[in-house]
């Protein structure tokens, strides 16, 4: 592994590190795999945030099965509107950073999505704001080094590297020019430019001497094909032969950069990711022309969010925010990264496609997509996964509230297999809007707003799983779980509930999310099957009525055979 001076930190990080956002959707053994790979591969820095689900939680108790030194440079943020109160919320963030990392002392600690805070109207400059508190800690000798990250313009980086508070940044960067989490110019927000990232803020943190750390190096899923969560799409004609270590090293061959942080979340994305970083860095002739083929070719097939088209659809359609709905659902490993308002149908409510029936056509994209027939296609693809329960559906087909005013919830998406073979486990997810007044608040004793989801295989409770972030009314949650089928059953019921602290997690008060029948492909065709399976139908504690039913169906088959030797 090749190791990099991080800018006045003077800390050396190896030139691949583990962005862990996705870590929050594979089962914990896989994320812990995955980081201890990284690990012993010689990666020595991880990226994670309190917002990243449990990910902060895991790489601490991943880092207690290594001996290798590894800096974690994690984030916070402080609470929306509080622009000139202390950062109180922000500070308990750093302490509980050093709580689970067993540490009085951080390497590196930053500020979240630094423009967007300040977007917000979290004290981020002012007096007792998040900077401030930074500062301090590093002047007690708690904090070695401060940085942030940002989607900000090349104008907003700039007053970053330039303020002298800031010891590194994390920007975005690839050679595509634009990532999934992309977006059209907004009037009162200037968005980011990768190209002049790299053209202006590279040199810049160089004549500064601030360390300059890549995320979104693989444009969030559009530069390769996701192990760990394959995509919805077949762009592999697009792709061609280009691998991710290719794309790592475009940007690895910049001196200016100290590391690059892909979001990682399986052993064999950590094992092609770190080797990227080996010594030499460099891309043969053969390769450079391969990926850059492959990158022109994604340009005039996947929309970047520009804009330029908004204001010529004469259907008005807001057509950068359909595709990038479409881009997401097409991304699965991207799940939570979307804004809920940019959700395929909410930008699109019809089941009919407008563009395939678009009597005026007059939007026209610069890059040379072919946009009616682009969006038609996208179309197709979201209807499919909707009836499937893949993606959100649009409000007049959104499934019924489970529970009640109070209490309930909605399901928002769910992939769990429809059948599963004998002796395998299966990994499912289940996204769901907290619709009850209750907020399912997992650190308020006070107001026992604890929520669980419950597993029920065949009626027995076999996982539960707690929500451990604040999830108020309208906000959303996502379930990962994985289930095993019984030995020897042809069939089995899934049930998922909703389990509520005020009910004293009660299983009979709880709403039942999901109830579905799931076949076995490959049980046993005789033994206790039948007899587990007619149990089910005839309730919990029923097996002496299942024998029974039992022994009539042998009287009738006896019966059948007499008469058939008469």
């Amino acid at each position: 592994m090749e190791y990099r001076r991080l800018g006045r930190t003077e800390l050396l990080v190896s030139a691949i590190g583990v962005g862990t956002c996705q870590l929050r959707l594979v089962p914990e053994k896989q994320a812990i795999d995955t980081l201890l790979r990284s690990f012993a591969l010689g990666v020595n820095i991880v990226h994670t945030a309190p917002d990243y689900g449990n990910a902060e939680e895991v790489v601490a108790h991943a880092l207690r099965y290594t001996d290798s030194k590894v800096i974690v440079a994690s984030q916070g943020y402080d609470l929306n509107g509080n622009n000139h109160g202390p950062a109180s919320y922000f500070e308990r963030l750093f302490e509980t950073t050093c709580e689970r990392l067993g540490s009085d002392r951080l390497e590196l600690y930053g500020i979240a999505c630094i423009e967007h805070m300040e977007y917000l109207g979290q004290n981020v400059w002012g007096r007792d704001g998040m900077i401030e508190f930074l500062l301090k800690m590093k002047a007690r000798g708690r904090l070695g080094s401060i940085f942030c990250t940002t989607h900000g313009s090349p104008e907003c980086i700039r007053r970053l590297v330039t303020s002298g508070v800031f010891d590194a940044v994390m920007i975005a960067y690839n050679i595509l020019g634009y990532h999934l989490n992309s977006y059209a110019p907004q009037p009162d927000r200037p968005v980011e430019s990768l190209p002049r990232n790299q053209q202006e803020i590279f040199p810049l943190c160089h004549e500064h001497d601030v360390g300059l750390m890549i995320m979104k190096p693989l444009g969030g899923g559009l530069l390769c094909t996701s192990k760990a969560f394959p995509p919805r799409h077949n762009w592999q004609s697009t792709l061609g032969a280009t691998a991710a270590g290719d794309m790592l090293r475009s940007i690895l061959i910049h001196p200016e950069v100290a590391c690059v942080l892909p979001g990682t979340a399986s052993v064999e994305e950590a094992e092609e990711n770190a080797l990227s970083g080996y010594a030499p860095v460099a891309l043969k002739g053969a390769t450079q022309r391969r990926i850059t083929e492959a990158v022109t070719n994604l340009r005039t097939t996947v929309c970047s969010r520009c804009g330029a088209c908004d204001a010529l659809c004469s259907q008005r359609l807001a057509v950068s925010s359909i595709f990038w709905a479409g881009l997401f659902h097409l991304h699965p490993g991207s799940v939570l990264e979307q804004p809920d308002n940019i959700e395929y149908f909410r930008q699109h409510a019809s089941l009919e496609s407008i563009c395939s029936t678009c009597p005026d056509v007059t939007c026209l994209c610069p890059a040379g997509i072919d946009i009616p027939r682009s969006l038609a296609t996208m179309h197709s693809q979201m209807v499919g996964l909707m009836r499937d329960g893949l993606i959100p559906a649009p409000d007049s087909h959104k499934g019924a509230i489970c529970g009640d005013d109070t209490f309930g919830a909605r399901i928002v998406s769910k992939d769990i297999p429809k059948a599963m073979e004998s002796r395998q486990t299966y990994l499912c997810r289940l996204h769901v809007e907290n619709t009850g007044e209750r907020g399912w608040l997992p650190q308020n004793r006070e107001h026992q707003a604890r929520v669980a989801l419950g597993i029920f295989v065949d009626g027995r409770r076999t996982q539960t799983f707690e929500v451990t972030q604040d999830v108020h009314c309208g906000s959303r949650w996502h379930f990962l779980f994985e289930v095993t089928p019984p030995d020897n059953a042809r069939r089995f019921c899934l049930c998922l509930r909703l389990l509520g602290e005020h009910q004293n997690f009660s299983e009979r008060l709880a709403p039942i999310l999901v109830s579905e029948e799931i076949v076995v492909e490959g049980a046993a065709e005789s033994g206790p099957a039948p007899r587990s399976f007619l149990r089910r139908y005839l309730g919990v504690g029923g097996e002496s009525r299942a024998a029974q039913v039992f022994m009539k169906i042998g009287s009738m088959v006896k019966r059948s055979r007499e008469r058939s030797q008469r």
